[in-house]
């Protein structure tokens, strides 16, 4: 098994234009300009070092304020998305177990994308991310 972590938030971006992002050494705290606003922020992590390792799950460190949380996840391995996945109770962390269908490896070095939607609903919302960690594990041969 290997694990890909991005820890501190400093990879995390966002738009500038809905978002402001505040990078603290616990992670980045992300505050919307507008009510009601609903955004993708992006975060890039690293390839396995063994190219036929494949995905087993991902885990979101976060906490939100007045009820800001992560509606959706996906990962993608270059251009190829490898995981949609909707989140139900994602205001204070979560881990996503992948789907045995969707458990691929990562064989050419274009590197992972996590996507996250966050929805924060009013001026007073906050999402702070600590962490988005991959687990990957060697298939049996």
């Amino acid at each position: 098994m290997s694990v890909y972590t991005s820890a501190g938030g400093s990879a995390i971006v966002g738009d500038a234009t809905v978002v402001t992002m505040t990078y603290k050494l616990e992670g980045v705290a992300i505050k919307p300009i507008a009510a009601s606003t609903t955004t993708k922020v992006y975060v890039p992590l690293t390839n396995p070092s063994v190219t036929t390792d494949t995905l087993q799950q991902i885990a979101i460190e976060c906490s939100g304020t007045s009820s800001a949380k992560v509606n959706q996840a996906w990962v993608y391995f270059g251009n190829s998305k490898i995981l949609n996945s909707s989140v139900s109770t994602a205001d204070n962390g979560y881990t996503i177990a992948v789907a045995s269908d969707n458990q691929k490896a990562d064989s050419k070095p274009y590197g992972i994308n996590v996507t996250l939607e966050i929805n924060l609903p009013t001026t007073d919302s906050v999402l702070s991310i600590y962490s988005v960690t991959l687990t990957f594990n060697t298939p049996s041969s």
